[in-house]
C-alpha cells in the first residue's frame, strides 16, 4: 500500500482589507498549517523586502502547535505609501501557499472633520 503525504501547506486564515486614519496602526493575521510546519512571510505589492525593511512594520509569530502557524503584521503610523496591497506566504519544503490579496487604505483625519461637519448641516 502507498501513501502519499501532501506537504503544500494550506492558509487557514487570510487577512482583512483594512481603513485605518493616518498615524494609527493597522494589524494583519495570517494562520497556516501543513504536514511540514509551515512559515510565513508577508508581501507588499509582491515584494517581502519591503515589509521586512520598513522600521513601522513588525512581524509576530505564534505556533499554536507544531503543524500550525499564526503571523500578525502591524503597520505603525500609517501614511499614505502604505496604500497597498499585502498578503501572506505559507512555505515548508519549497512548497507555498499565497493567502487572497487584501488592501490597506489610508483615511485622513481632516477628510473625516469635513465629513462630520457636513453631516451636521
Amino acid at each position: 500500500m502507498l501513501f502519499v503525504v501532501f506537504l503544500v501547506p494550506e492558509i487557514v486564515e487570510d487577512p482583512k482589507n483594512q481603513t485605518v486614519h493616518a498615524d494609527l496602526h493597522a494589524i494583519f493575521n495570517c494562520a497556516a498549517r501543513g504536514h511540514l510546519m509551515p512559515s510565513i512571510t508577508w508581501m507588499k505589492n509582491d515584494d517581502a523586502l519591503v515589509v521586512h525593511s520598513n522600521l513601522r512594520t513588525k512581524v509576530a509569530k505564534i505556533f499554536l502547535d507544531d503543524k500550525q502557524i499564526h503571523s500578525k503584521l502591524v503597520v505603525k503610523g500609517i501614511k499614505r505609501e502604505d496604500n497597498r496591497k499585502y498578503y501572506c506566504f505559507a512555505i515548508n519544503s519549497g512548497e507555498e501557499e499565497p493567502s487572497k490579496p487584501v488592501f490597506l487604505s489610508t483615511k485622513d483625519l481632516s477628510e473625516t472633520r469635513v465629513l462630520y461637519f457636513l453631516s451636521w448641516h
